[in-house]
């Protein structure tokens, strides 16, 4: 069964397309495209198979009357209600990883597959979700890691599920989201993924390294093409499957 992958990357992210992009195409089986979703318009890639998108195109929507971090809120936006993908299912990827070793999507039972990396706890996750919908953690281990396998008709299943449409789910986020109180959008699909549909997916898990650095941080090492390099070759030779290499705002 073929997807697509979809990429949401910020201008401090730009110079780390190339090498998730590059990954991806290589070590996802069954992809058919990757959309790239950018607030401004960038250079072509040069690989075959990728589409391009900007922001307002994919989610025309007031961001800045979100009052906690707006910029990063409106990428999970935008992982889960792109309606820009060819297919309902579909793999959302941070610009800022690799994937360092071939990956199935779907297991031999064709069910797909959410891979799971370190266990996290973040109450304002869970706060949001209880709040808007009714939603407890329902499963015993973070689903955040960098990337997930969505279905589209299963986001507007959870829409309808708890009488929202979209535009009555971004009222209500405008006044809820606080600094104590945000969505993951991995957090939430999961949860519900797991309570109302619990079979459906095959959960596996994946050796995972993340590292950052300080974009605030003049003393910092930048990620420029070289460290990133250096940086995969060693984390990949250590037995990683997934590679993160962030670049923090404070």
């Amino acid at each position: 069964m073929k997807f697509d992958a979809v990429i949401c990357c910020a201008q401090k992210d730009y110079n780390k397309l190339p090498f998730s992009v590059g990954a991806a195409l290589k070590n996802i089986k069954g992809l058919d495209s990757i959309i790239i979703i950018t607030p401004g318009p960038i250079p072509p890639l040069p690989y075959k198979g990728i589409r391009y998108f900007l922001d307002k195109e994919v989610l025309d929507i007031d961001i800045m009357r979100w009052k906690f971090r707006p910029h990063w809120i409106y990428q999970q936006f935008l992982k889960m209600f792109q309606r820009v993908s060819s297919y309902e299912n579909y793999i959302t990827i941070d610009s800022d990883i690799v994937i360092a070793k071939p990956l199935d999507f779907f297991d031999e039972l064709d069910k797909p597959i959410w891979y799971l990396g370190r266990d996290q706890l973040h109450k304002p996750y869970f706060t949001f979700q209880k709040k808007i919908f009714g939603l407890d953690r329902v499963y015993p281990h973070s689903f955040i890691n960098d990337m997930g396998f969505f279905n589209s008709v299963l986001i507007d299943e959870m829409l309808a599920r708890n009488n929202l449409t979209f535009n009555d789910l971004l009222e209500t986020s405008y006044r809820t989201i606080t600094k104590k109180c945000y969505c993951s959008e991995s957090e939430l699909y999961g949860n519900y993924i797991t309570k109302y549909h619990p079979e459906l997916y095959s959960i596996k898990h994946l050796k995972t390294c993340y590292e950052g650095k300080s974009q605030n941080d003049r003393a910092a090492l930048t990620w420029d093409d070289s460290s990133i390099n250096a940086f995969i070759n060693q984390k990949s030779a250590e037995g990683y499957d997934l590679i993160a290499f962030h670049s923090w705002s404070d």
